[in-house]
């Protein structure tokens, strides 16, 4: 049976090219010269009425200016040596609802065979790995791995894709199809050779956003502009990508832009704290709180709401909400009558433990079975749905630790203090491998972390487990219907969501959000808990990373007080089996007192910028 939980809820914080390249033959310049020369001065001219027409004006009226495309340099390690690939991200063309994301992708120098599939490659699936284009395999769906992070508002946002019902295959299945240009597939990106690739979003809110892209450190601050030919770019980018569906338009398109969460737990306790956009609620397993069929609250229920209070009483004022739910056994009328006196009881329980006058307005409501989050047609979903709830304003800031020093829990796997260039050993699987901290910065209200991994093996091997938690997202996962996190953890399985920091009694996971997934073996509409960290961490569509190869994930956590942090590597808290059995795979770690740089000035990353990924 699932371990017994209570999680506080905070619902917080809430493209290639279209540019014209006209070239023309040695012969046609020299037919239209003579008399028909420009000079300089003609040609300025042109040039300026060409940008204008391309650009129009700004929303306030006044004439654009092409702003400067963002250059970024990246040092990959493959086969022990250096690779290193040039990305030149050209400003965001918005027009309407919507825009168009371009980027060209240069190898600059080395040896080593390295293909854009390593680097953006989207995890394939049992059924995708092995078919066409028609089921909408990884290749066709790599703009999945590009994102538009927008720290102003709290937002992310995906490439658009189309989704649709197809049985070609013997089965229904549903396919996803990117609204992008070419293909970036697994061929050799050889030196000099420059690839353009761009795809279709929603169109930012903002002047500037920040691109995260699959291996790359996130690039910073990419001008958005005015364009008058974004919505005639995605209708082709539509029809390219389609196939053979030729009802659907640009307005059938979800929107996918969406709003950050974050998250963090009690290293002792089972209360997370998950925050978006100004309200937050608290979710208590009423398993834990009441006998079945009862009001009366248990023994153990002290503990857990004395745990609730101390959360709350980072709240100042506002309303306080508590809700009772129920499964769906029984009458509404019944169940409505015990949700009721459930959530009586605990409002009463807890005004023994804090002072409820700190809110404006505090109430109970019982809702029935009318708002199951999962569901009642098995045991398991009907435990979820048992449940009580606060609502209430999101607190402030996390609250700065005192100077009495907390004493953090025990890591079962190595730890070691952070030394610039250091590398802690690891091992997967009786294979070496090493972990080392590149850096962690600051930027507006996010932390900014670049952990290596490290194939310090004679052989490949795979390099995603010391970065991913398993199957979970911490002691939240207890809470959710486990399909609906991560379809059914296939993606889950290698992305970067397991490394957080440890703050006082906190661990703090990093960010994520609720998003489409273009898992195939779902209903159309699903949603994936997504975090915003590297998604893909193996090399290319293989599992493994060669022999004297690194890989650089990029990470990133909301912000926390001071200059130093702990950055850890713990096993989820969802196993049901014995955890010693795990640890092998799990590859658990710590790396204390790890430096914060201070906040990255805007236009830091206008000029080359290089890091090593």
């Amino acid at each position: 049976m699932k371990k017994q939980i209570s999680i506080l809820l905070v619902l917080s914080f809430t493209l290639t090219g279209c540019f014209n390249n006209d070239t023309h033959s040695e012969e046609e310049v020299d037919s239209e010269a003579g008399d028909n020369t420009l000079g300089n001065e003609e040609i300025d001219e042109l040039s300026n009425e060409q940008e204008h027409n391309r650009y129009g004006e700004s929303e306030d009226g006044v004439d654009s200016v092409a702003p400067e495309p963002v250059v970024h340099t990246e040092i990959f390690e493959r086969e022990g040596e250096e690779v290193e690939v040039g990305v030149t991200v050209h400003p965001i063309e918005r027009e309407g609802d919507l825009a168009i994301f371009t980027v060209e992708f240069e190898k600059l120098s080395g040896e080593a065979r390295i293909g854009l599939d390593h680097m953006l490659s989207h995890p394939s699936t049992t059924r995708t790995s092995n078919q066409s284009t028609a089921r909408g395999n990884q290749y066709d769906r790599l703009g999945y791995q590009i994102r538009l992070l927008d720290s102003t508002n709290d937002t992310i946002s995906h490439t658009l894709f189309y989704q649709e019902y197809r049985d070609d295959r013997g089965d229904e299945y549903l396919s996803t199809h990117a609204l992008k240009s070419e293909e970036i597939d697994n061929r050799e990106f050889n030196e000099g050779n420059i690839v353009s690739y761009s795809a279709v979003f929603n169109a930012p809110k903002e002047e500037q956003v920040h691109v995260m892209m699959e291996s790359f450190d996130l690039i910073l601050d990419v001008p958005v502009v005015q364009s008058d030919e974004v919505i005639n770019t995605a209708e082709a980018f539509l029809y390219e990508n389609v196939l053979d569906t030729t009802s659907t338009s640009l307005q059938d398109l979800t929107e996918q832009t969406y709003p950050l969460q974050t998250y963090n737990e009690s290293v002792n306790d089972p209360v997370g704290t998950l925050a978006e956009e100004g309200q937050a609620s608290i979710t208590l397993d009423s398993d834990v709180l009441f006998e079945f069929d009862s009001s009366e609250l248990q023994d153990d229920a002290e503990n857990i709401l004395e745990a609730t209070a101390e959360e709350l009483t980072r709240v100042n004022g506002g309303d306080l909400i508590i809700v009772g739910h129920t499964d769906d056994q029984g009458d509404e009328v019944y169940n409505q009558k015990l949700s009721e006196s459930r959530a009586q009881s605990v409002h009463d329980e807890l005004e023994t433990i804090i002072d409820l006058a700190v809110f404006d307005v505090v109430e109970t409501e019982g809702r029935s079975y009318n708002e199951p989050i999962a569901s009642n047609e098995d045991e398991e979903g009907q435990q979820l749905n048992r449940r009580v709830e606060f609502h209430f304003s999101q607190p402030e800031d996390m609250v700065e630790v005192t100077e009495e020093e907390f004493e953090l829990p025990d890591n079962l796997g190595p730890v070691a203090a952070y030394k610039d260039g250091d590398v802690i050993e690891v091992e997967y699987n009786n294979n070496p491998l090493g972990v080392s901290i590149d850096s962690l910065k600051r930027l507006d209200g996010y932390i900014i972390g670049r952990v290596r991994l490290h194939n310090t093996s004679d052989r490949s091997s795979h390099i995603h487990n010391p970065v991913n938690i398993g199957y979970g997202h911490g002691v939240r996962s207890l809470h959710v219907d486990g399909d609906a996190l991560t379809s059914g953890g296939f993606l889950d399985n290698y992305d970067a969501n397991g490394v957080t920091l440890l703050y006082g009694d906190k661990r703090v996971f990093p960010i994520d959000y609720w998003a489409l997934t273009a898992y195939d073996e779902v209903e159309k509409g699903t949603e994936e808990l997504t975090p915003l960290t590297h998604r893909n961490v193996r090399e290319g569509s293989g599992n493994t990373l060669g022999e004297g190869g690194a890989m650089v994930v990029t990470i990133i956590w909301p912000d926390v007080p001071g200059e130093t942090i702990t950055v850890d590597k713990a096993p989820s808290d969802n196993f049901d089996l014995n955890i010693d059995q795990w640890l092998a795979y799990l590859v658990p770690w710590r790396i204390t007192d790890v430096p914060i740089n201070t906040d990255i000035e805007n236009g830091e990353s206008s000029g080359s910028n290089e890091s090593t990924g």
